[in-house]
């Protein structure tokens, strides 16, 4: 026993027992279930020794597999499943990332302080925070930049390697290290530059040394080595493997990720560099409080001022790596910027470094940066409880839509799924490996019940839109049999295809061809008590309701619509809302789609339409719930009265809120409001919108809009703030710009951010500034009279719009897009 506590007492063992105990805590939190797209394509290839997308991560997938096998072998984890170890490696990573940095940030600031100082502040940036619950590569490219910035600031402060063969022995590491960071994703190869010119400025002699650098280029070389793991196991077979890595050519377009060089280096013109560079601001203001960042700044002085080699190797890797990430045409860029996050925390612990007190100010202002450093642990660390919250709420939950996936009720073994990436990788995971046939290109695992899953994904040979490709698809499946759909498409709807959705789960399904659809039995449907007949000018419309539980946190009111027999569901919307004290609180729009057909001969169709996060209701356990239909015709607007509701208090409301479309082409096909309460409603965990903002649907707040006109183009600079928030939505900002008269009309759509910063990375309560610049069509130069600009929100895939749900500019006919700008 005394051994044992004068072990315990050994700096480096607690040290040690501090990391595992902050690492079993952090397992406590990672969660179990299947993830969606990359996330759980990463959990698959890890748990089958597959082969990921180009760069192919062979690296991480053998490590991750490693670990899953190590890990669910122990009896009290056994049952928690592939998924939970793939997702626990990756905490496993980023308590790595956490130790490593703090280490080297103390020995930078000569003081645990500064370690201390280091790992909070990237343990509390967002995106480091998020991506540590989920499978993922991102933790891994933190820890190779972790460990080579250790490595390197290692051996400078050491005067270029202390001893001769001490100092080589750690630059031969260094390239080891180096090396299989690169193979683990080729952008870490920008890393040589900036740690090379600080080697090179400290000890020019490395250069002349043919044995130091023979070492390192062996060295580098055996770092390389798991990149063989591709073409050995695509010649085994392995999940996802592409044909052609048997080939050298294969081989090197998937490691150096070919097919996404058109990306690399995309944006170069000044404007846009210029707009590129304020979203790098927004996203270190996300990451990072004020306190940190001026600690960043005061580190990042002392290094240039006293330590130029280190500041190259911190700061170079800080610009490098955020010059790819800013010039890069792609959604990841927060995750992307991982590297920068590290290399900026170790500078933030530089800044405790002492100074000396040669004279009563130094002594003041070595007082006042410690006092700052330990103002942000304080500061992070009182801010724990949310941000856990805010990050554990933002992890998708695919429970019930994956569950839909093993009942042979509603995906029978003669069905085909159709799936966008999102869910084509939980769906694999989830499923069971395809039957081996000759034809290597068919779908690679099935469903539980044995039904083929498709991953749809953009048809580069025909460049059809990606809509068309689903209609296609679509069009294919259901002529061999059942097909389900994970997305529906504008396209779709157009079609006229017969897909119904399935409780639950957000997915839709088809019969057999001549045949009705499966019953999918769902144990948490109840009806409402009332019947409305809509009259349309002679033919009567008739709704009827109930409700479901959709997931944890939603409430989903299904109707079913009687159509008359000489009228069409084409162009034909369902909405409903929910009215609280303040107005409408949430709104959903959906199409009704294609019409059933009875043996007797009657027309009906079925449609979901999801309330989630009651915004603005507080406290309040009840709201009305108003229901009804719209057409989109080419026909001025016509409000339609109700003949009769029938049971309950129903009761109809003349003067209550009409949903108009955004252009002049809507007319009514009906509405009714019931006094009946919509039920207990689960608590809003987002703060309501302050005064003025314009809430979209349950997602996002428009805090604010500026708007500036030059002869060429407008530019729209928007302020959002990210409220509860359906993760798996990827929604696009539409904005346009009109003149009164309609002689000219311009639009930009685009994702948040230029791209940077899509709604899927969000997380509750970020602030994201986006900017739109709109090119102006020639008839605008001359115009000199009035004009609007509008803002609206849809989903990039389907197209449907994110409503406003603010009761007083949905009265105003501002429904479906909010107007933020009307000129003189």
């Amino acid at each position: 026993m005394k051994r044992i506590a004068i072990a315990a007492a050994r700096p480096g063992v607690r040290r040690t027992l501090f990391w595992l105990t902050l690492l079993a805590i952090g397992l406590t939190v990672v969660p179990t279930g299947a993830q969606p797209a990359d996330s759980g394509e990463f959990q698959l290839v890890a748990r089958d020794l597959g082969v990921a997308h180009p760069p192919g991560y062979p690296l991480y997938t053998m490590a991750a597999h490693l670990f899953g096998r190590v890990v669910l072998a122990i009896p009290p984890l056994r049952g928690l499943g592939w998924p939970w170890a793939v997702n626990a490696f990756s905490m496993v990573l980023a308590v790595a990332t956490l130790a490593v940095v703090a280490r080297t940030a103390a020995r930078l600031g000569g003081t645990w302080v500064a370690g201390a100082v280091a790992a909070t502040l990237l343990a509390f940036a967002p995106t480091f925070a998020a991506q540590a619950l989920v499978a993922n590569i991102r933790m891994g490219t933190g820890l190779f930049t972790a460990v080579v910035l250790g490595l390197t600031l290692s051996w400078l402060a050491e005067g270029g390697g202390g001893s001769r063969v001490e100092g080589d022995r750690t630059l031969v590491a260094l390239c080891f290290v180096g090396a299989l960071a690169a193979g683990h994703h080729p952008t870490l190869a920008a890393l040589a530059m900036p740690l090379g010119l600080a080697i090179v400025a400290r000890r020019p002699a490395v250069l002349r040394d043919a044995r130091l650098i023979a070492q390192c280029l062996a060295a580098a070389l055996v770092g390389l080595l798991p990149l063989a793991y591709l073409p050995i196991r695509a010649a085994q077979g392995a999940p996802l493997a592409p044909s052609d890595l048997a080939t050298a050519g294969g081989v090197w377009r998937h490691v150096s990720a070919a097919g996404f060089r058109g990306d690399m280096l995309a944006i170069t013109g000044a404007q846009d560099l210029g707009d590129r560079l304020l979203v790098l601001a927004n996203i270190l203001q996300l990451q990072f409080t004020p306190l940190a960042l001026a600690l960043v700044v005061i580190g990042a002085i002392w290094l240039l001022a006293r330590r130029r080699a280190e500041a190259v190797a911190l700061l170079g890797t800080t610009l490098i790596v955020a010059w790819l990430a800013i010039t890069y045409r792609a959604p990841q860029t927060m995750e992307y910027l991982l590297p920068v996050y590290v290399a900026l925390a170790i500078m933030a612990g530089a800044a405790v470094r002492p100074i000396p007190q040669n004279g009563p100010a130094l002594r003041v202002a070595r007082d006042v940066v410690v006092a700052l450093a330990y103002a942000t642990i304080v500061v992070q660390l009182m801010s724990f409880d949310g941000l856990r919250h805010r990050v554990l709420d933002a992890v998708p939950r695919l429970g019930d839509a994956l569950t839909i996936a093993g009942d042979p009720k509603c995906l029978p073994s003669d069905a085909t799924v159709l799936a966008s990436w999102h869910f084509a990788t939980p769906l694999w995971l989830t499923g069971r490996r395809a039957p081996s046939t000759a034809d290597t290109t068919g779908p690679p695992y099935t469903t539980a019940t044995g039904a083929p899953i498709v991953y749809v994904h953009p048809d580069f040979a025909t460049g059809d839109p990606i809509g068309v490709t689903w209609r296609k698809a679509a069009q294919s499946a259901i002529s061999r049999g059942p097909a389900v759909l994970t997305n529906r498409t504008r396209e779709l709807d157009e079609a006229d295809l017969p897909f119904d959705r399935i409780p639950q789960s957000g997915w839709w399904r088809s019969p057999a061809p001549g045949g009705a659809p499966s019953a999918c039995v769902t144990d948490r449907t109840w009806p409402f008590p009332l019947i409305a007949d809509l009259d349309d000018g002679g033919r009567t419309w008739t709704i009827s309701g109930a409700s479901t539980h959709y997931g944890d946190d939603r409430r989903v009111v299904v109707l079913t619509v009687s159509v008359p027999a000489d009228a069409t569901t084409n162009g034909v919307v369902a909405f409903a809302q929910i009215v609280g004290a303040g107005g409408v609180v949430a709104q959903a729009d959906r199409p009704l789609g294609a019409s059933r057909v009875a043996a007797d001969g009657a027309q009906s169709a079925f449609v979901e339409l999801p309330l989630a996060a009651f915004r603005g209701l507080g406290h309040e356990a009840h709201g009305a719930l108003n229901l009804g239909l719209y057409r989109m015709m080419p026909e001025g607007p016509r409000r339609m009265n109700i003949a009769r509701i029938l049971d309950g208090d129903a009761s109809v409301a003349d003067d209550g809120t009409a949903i108009r479309v955004a252009s002049s082409a809507g007319e009514f096909v009906g509405y009714y409001s019931t006094a009946t309460p919509a039920g207990t409603f689960d608590a809003y965990s987002s703060d309501a919108p302050p005064d003025g903002a314009v809430p979209f649907g349950n997602a996002m707040s428009l805090l604010k809009s500026t708007i500036r006109r030059n002869s060429r183009d407008l530019t729209v600079d928007l302020t959002w703030r990210a409220d509860l928030f359906a993760s798996l939505s990827d929604y696009t900002v539409s904005v346009q710009a009109a003149a009164a008269d309609a002689t000219w009309r311009a639009q930009h759509d685009g994702t948040p951010a230029l791209g940077a910063i899509p709604t899927l990375k969000w997380l509750p309560g970020m602030i994201i500034r986006d900017r739109h610049r709109i090119l102006l069509p020639p008839e605008a130069a001359g115009h000199v009279g009035p004009y609007t600009v509008t803002v609206g929100v849809y989903d990039a895939f389907s197209l449907e719009p994110l409503p406003v749900t603010d009761g007083e500019l949905v009265r105003q006919g501002q429904g479906q897009r909010a107007v933020v700008f009307e000129s003189p």
